[in-house]
């Protein structure tokens, strides 16, 4: 948000990074995993601490331990593999009267470059090249690993997408890059030339991240100057990949989808779509001269000075063995990389915002 004004929508179950010139669009967070959490509780108070190890039923939740499956963040030709775990163990407070929870989740984000915005993880798939396994919590899928250094493994997922830690991401270094997908899958590689049929995956560095909170409750990063983290200047001022409504009824308000736009269309953030200043201060553009005498058209992204993510409780509390839906928010901050490309494309260092929706259980 600039000051009042929203400028972009923060989905559920989704993440948006980068500053206000991002590139990257958003995407969302995959389902089909399950962590487990060790619990403390003087009455209703409980404090959460990790588990380990992990089983065949979930993943534990001490250092090393995974966060989720393999997150596929689609961007074109600079999609990316991110594999996240702890690098310290799980803490935080869990109320069974309210239903409110909040963790410190610090992690390791592993970051792969494979440019390919279709698949850019490897999956769990019905064959070597073939559609994804589609699979849940309650109707796990099993299948062969594709693309993966495991290829042709058999795997089991959870995910409708066939994501799978059991399927991990290529097998790269700072030092050495390695094929993902075709004929040459895992081979070393230095370019996509070596690669036929797939690409010459790159790593891209192990960036912390702290979910700290990651919350039921509100979570969020505000600055008057639009630079919310360490590191984030001028020129990665704002948040996000924001669009907005060219014209008509909702000119200037954040949108998704033409739909979104009555009359309209909805202008992306990558390019200059919002008034600053001028007779048309707050409305949608094209150039300058859509914002009237003083005014410019810049990216809404740029302009924005808060970001707020909301969670949800479990409504009514929580009781041993009932599954109760929560929705976890936070915002947060992502480093540079060792990528001049990947820095630019999502215009690092800056904010990212993601909310995790999913189902807690007490167990005895």
């Amino acid at each position: 948000m600039g000051g009042v004004t929203p400028l972009k929508n923060l989905l559920c179950a989704n993440l948006s990074l980068g500053g206000g010139i991002s590139q990257v669009p958003d995407n969302a967070t995959p389902a089909g995993a399950t962590n487990r959490f060790a619990l403390s509780c003087a009455g209703t108070a409980c404090t959460v601490g990790p588990l380990s190890p992990a089983t065949a039923a979930y993943d534990c939740t001490n250092t090393g331990c995974f966060f989720g499956t393999p997150l596929p963040i689609s961007n074109a030709g600079l999609s990316v593999c991110v594999t996240n775990t702890f690098s310290a163990p799980v803490g935080g407070t869990l109320n069974t009267s309210t239903g409110a929870i909040t963790m410190n989740f610090q992690l390791n984000s592993a970051t792969v470059l494979t440019g390919n915005p279709t698949q850019p993880c490897p999956r769990c798939s019905v064959s070597v090249g073939g559609a994804a396994c589609v699979g849940s919590v309650a109707s796990p899928c099993t299948g062969v690993c594709d693309g993966s250094p495991n290829q042709g493994a058999a795997c089991t997922t959870k995910n409708p997408n066939g994501l799978t830690n059991g399927c991990p991401a290529p097998n790269v270094t700072t030092t050495t890059s390695r094929c993902y997908r075709g004929a040459n899958n895992n081979n070393v590689c230095a370019t996509g030339a070596d690669c036929p049929g797939g690409g010459c995956a790159l790593f891209i560095g192990d960036i912390a991240i702290s979910l700290n909170p990651l919350t039921t409750g509100t979570a969020t990063l505000s600055s008057a100057a639009g630079t919310f983290c360490p590191g984030q200047g001028a020129t990665q001022k704002g948040a996000f990949n924001t669009s907005i409504c060219q014209a008509g009824v909702n000119s200037g308000k954040p949108c998704t989808v033409a739909g979104d736009c009555p009359g309209s269309t909805c202008r992306a953030g990558t390019l200059n779509n919002y008034c600053s200043g001028g007779a048309n201060d707050g409305k949608g553009c094209v150039t300058a001269a859509d914002c009237g005498a003083g005014g410019s058209c810049v990216r809404a992204g740029t302009l924005v000075q808060l970001i707020r993510e909301v969670g949800t409780p479990a409504v009514g509390g929580l009781s041993i063995g009932v599954p109760k839906s929560v929705g976890l928010a936070s915002s947060f901050c992502v480093a540079s990389t060792t990528s001049p490309i990947v820095n630019a494309n999502a215009n690092l260092p800056g904010p990212g915002a993601t909310s995790v929706v999913g189902t807690v259980t007490l167990i005895p």
